[in-house]
C-alpha cells in the first residue's frame, strides 16, 4: 500500500510540474510576441505581345445529317489550310473540337441539320494578326472570338510583377512603421492574391473590326498586375 500511495503522489507531483512548465511557456510566448503590421503591395509588369490565341467557331447546315457533317469537314480543312499555308501556323498549335450536330425545323416545318465546331489557335506571326483575321472572315459561316494577346515569356513577366509587388509592400510598411514611431522588423508572412492570365483579352472580333484597317487589333503593350499581402514585425 505504501508503494502504491507513493506512486500516486509521484504522478500528482509530475502532473503539477508539467502544468507549471506549460503555463510558463505560454506566458513567455505571449510576452515575447512582437506587434505586427499588415500591408498590401501591387506590382505591374509590361511587355510587347509576341503571341496571340483565338477561337474560330464555324458551322454548316443541310437537310441531311451526313451532308452537314461533310460540309463541316470541308469548311474546317479550308480554315486549317489558310492558317498553315499563309501564316505558318503549326498543326500542334491548333486544337479542334468534335462537331455537334443539331436538328432544327424551319418556319415551313422542313428539317435541317446544323454541324457546329470550333478551333483553338495559337498564332505566332503576331504582326500579321490583323490580316489573318480579315482573311478568315472571307470564309463564310465562321466567327472569331476569345482573342488574347500574350507573350512567350509569361513566366518572366510574372516574376517581374511579383518582385515589384513585394518591393511596393516593403516601401509601404517602412512608411507605416516610421509614421507610428517604430522600426520595421522581419517579414513573418507573405501571401499572393488571386492570379490572372497574362494577356489582353478581346472577347470577340467582329467582321467589321477585322476588315477595318483602322481597327488595330494588336495592343502596344500587355500589362500584368500582381497583388501581395505582407506581414512585418515592428520594433
Amino acid at each position: 500500500m505504501m508503494i502504491l500511495e507513493k506512486f500516486r503522489m509521484f504522478l500528482k507531483v509530475l502532473g503539477l510540474a508539467i502544468l507549471l512548465i506549460f503555463a510558463l511557456g505560454v506566458k513567455m510566448t505571449f510576452f515575447d510576441q512582437k506587434p505586427v503590421i499588415t500591408v498590401s503591395g501591387e506590382g505591374i509588369a509590361k511587355a510587347a505581345p509576341d503571341l496571340a490565341s483565338f477561337t474560330i467557331t464555324f458551322a454548316s447546315s443541310s437537310p441531311y445529317a451526313t451532308e452537314a457533317l461533310s460540309s463541316e469537314k470541308t469548311l474546317r480543312q479550308s480554315i486549317v489550310t489558310t492558317l498553315t499555308s499563309l501564316y505558318g501556323v503549326d498543326p500542334v498549335d491548333m486544337q479542334v473540337s468534335f462537331p455537334q450536330l443539331t436538328p432544327a425545323r424551319g418556319a415551313s416545318g422542313e428539317l435541317t441539320y446544323q454541324a457546329v465546331n470550333s478551333l483553338d489557335v495559337k498564332f505566332r506571326m503576331i504582326t500579321s494578326i490583323d490580316e489573318a483575321v480579315a482573311v478568315l472572315y472571307k470564309i463564310d459561316n465562321l466567327n472569331v472570338s476569345n482573342l488574347v494577346f500574350t507573350t512567350n515569356n509569361a513566366r518572366d513577366l510574372e516574376d517581374q510583377a511579383m518582385k515589384a509587388a513585394v518591393a511596393d509592400g516593403k516601401v509601404r510598411a517602412d512608411k507605416l512603421a516610421e509614421a507610428s514611431g517604430k522600426r520595421l522588423g522581419r517579414m513573418v508572412s507573405l501571401s499572393a492574391g488571386q492570379t490572372q492570365a497574362v494577356g489582353t483579352v478581346a472577347t470577340e472580333v467582329s467582321k467589321f473590326d477585322a476588315q477595318n484597317p483602322m481597327a488595330g487589333l494588336i495592343p502596344g503593350q500587355i500589362q500584368l498586375t500582381r497583388n501581395v499581402t505582407l506581414v512585418y514585425e515592428v520594433n
